[in-house]
């Protein structure tokens, strides 16, 4: 491989990592910034799907808050793909990366739309006035956009795992992992491993030091 190639190669690879720390940035902002609503969704899990007490105004709060979270997942979604198609070219098994963000974004879209739905009928599931069928659509709804949340995941978190193995960078492996689960809690941590794997990538690796020159 010439000497200039090994450069492109690089940079492309520091440009990738680059791109995938801003994206978990922007993760933990959004994560932040949903905190209400994720306490919202839990209270009524525990309460056994029954809706905790709101007042109106909290229409507003999920309103603005999908906004928030579609416009930073559309944001996260192009940092994430930018960045697996960076890496790729130096990680072939962190490809997979890219359609795993392709998958979350997707989730991401319907996941919004339902949230529209919900706050639409949200005067009527107050006063129990909607139909069964309409919780049942929405169930289904869900449960589909979060298998297909799952598996965009599932995907992210092999490729991040891969990255971290390659530079034997803990928090990287650990942050892939728990990115199925706990992306809020990963994204910390791959915010931080990922600039370690950058310093390390910009030592470079023993196998892609360019050749000596020839001797005269």
């Amino acid at each position: 491989m010439l000497s200039a190639e090994i450069i492109e190669e690089r940079e492309r690879l520091l440009h990738g990592i680059k791109n995938l720390q801003i994206a978990f940035l922007i993760e933990i902002i959004v994560g932040i910034v949903a905190i209400p609503s994720s306490l919202f969704k839990l209270f009524t899990f525990l309460g056994g799907g029954h809706l905790p007490f709101i007042g109106m105004q909290w229409s507003a709060y999920f309103f603005i808050n999908s906004i928030i979270s579609l416009i930073g997942g559309i944001i996260i979604f192009y940092f994430l793909y930018r960045g697996f198609e960076n890496i790729k070219e130096s990680i072939t098994t962190t490809s997979i990366g890219t359609w795993g963000a392709v998958l979350k974004l997707i989730a991401l879209i319907i996941s919004f739309l339902l949230t529209i739905f919900l706050i639409s009928y949200l005067p009527r599931l107050m006063g129990g006035s909607i139909q069964m069928e309409n919780i049942i659509q929405v169930s289904i709804a869900s449960s589909v956009t979060a298998i297909i949340g799952l598996v965009g995941g599932i995907l992210i978190a092999i490729a991040l795992y891969h990255i971290g193995d390659e530079y034997n960078e803990s928090l990287v492996t650990v942050g892939g992992i728990l990115y199925i689960f706990l992306a809020w809690i990963a994204a910390i941590l791959l915010f931080i491993g990922l600039k370690n794997v950058e310093k390390k990538a910009l030592r470079g690796k023993p196998g892609i030091l360019p050749p000596p020159p020839p001797p005269f």
